[in-house]
């Protein structure tokens, strides 16, 4: 019974972690837009942020995309880009 505990505890593992980077992430565009994305409308994967979010606050955050990128770079965070 112990491999699936185990396997149970990565699953558990992997899933906080991509909470608390959604979490940075949405910390970083407010600090750097004022817009409060929430975190059900980001998606990160292949170091590439997707924003499903109304297309008025996405060209917001796409005219700060610079330094959302560094901004997110200080935390230590790399992505590639925001789609």
């Amino acid at each position: 019974m112990r491999p699936l505990e185990d396997f149970l505890e990565k699953i558990k593992k992997t899933i906080l972690k991509g909470q608390v980077l959604k979490g940075d992430i949405v910390c970083i565009i407010k600090k750097e837009t004022g817009i409060e994305v929430p975190v059900n409308e980001i998606t990160v994967s292949n170091k590439k942020i997707k924003i499903s979010s109304h297309p008025a606050i996405k060209n917001e955050i796409f005219l700060k995309k610079s330094s959302i990128l560094s901004g997110l770079k200080e935390r230590g965070i790399f992505i590639d880009g925001i789609f």
